[in-house]
């Protein structure tokens, strides 16, 4: 799973992550992003991709904690995810995401970036209560071949024509994930801890 992310970007150029131009959406950067906590999105707006304030993690009813992420290759089929995925979609900003494997007697966290910011496929739900903020989980798929000693999932992120595609036509099927090389760092200088997750 993702269960921690940065967002560093302070903007999204659509022409570069979309092929759009439609100028610049302003982000609220956050070096460290946990579940529920508020992120700026990217959906369809009365204008077209605009970004909006969303909280992590879906609310459930009988959950401890919230859904925060959906897996790719069932969104079709699951109740929960099968209606966000044919009617809000919706792309996450990113320019890292950490996950943390077992060594010796504990746990090592590492830092996995791309070269600036990446699009990130994601499903939104509206606010339900007055005050509250729409909620947005991420989608993940089954980890590259060099990823996988270190987890088995990683976020679905798209290259322009497809985030394009996810965004603003709905894809009948999973884009393929984009390929641009991942760097790899341990987290000692970046200080998210796991056990703070929540």
């Amino acid at each position: 799973m993702c269960g921690q992310f940065a967002q560093e970007a302070v903007g999204y150029d659509l022409r570069e992550q979309l092929g759009i131009d439609h100028g610049t959406l302003r982000l609220t950067p956050s070096a460290r992003i946990r579940p529920t906590e508020r992120i700026s999105v990217v959906a369809v707006g009365s204008e077209g991709a605009e970004c909006f304030a969303m909280d992590w993690g879906l609310v459930l009813d009988g959950l401890a904690r919230p859904v925060i992420n959906a897996r790719g290759e069932t969104l079709g089929q699951k109740p929960l995810f099968c209606e966000a995925f044919a009617q809000r979609r919706c792309l996450i900003p990113m320019t890292a995401w950490f996950e943390w494997r077992q060594e010796g007697r504990g746990k090592v966290g590492y830092r996995f970036a791309r070269t600036g910011v990446f699009s990130v496929a994601g499903l939104w739900w509206p606010a339900t209560q007055p005050g509250e903020a729409a909620r947005v989980v991420m989608v993940t798929v089954s980890a590259r071949a060099e990823l996988q000693e270190y987890h088995g999932r990683m976020p679905l992120s798209l290259e322009a024509e497809a985030a394009r595609q996810w965004l603003l036509s709905g894809p009948t099927a999973l884009p393929e994930p984009l390929r641009t090389p991942i760097h790899i760092e341990p987290m000692i200088t970046y200080g998210p801890r796991q056990e703070n997750l929540f």
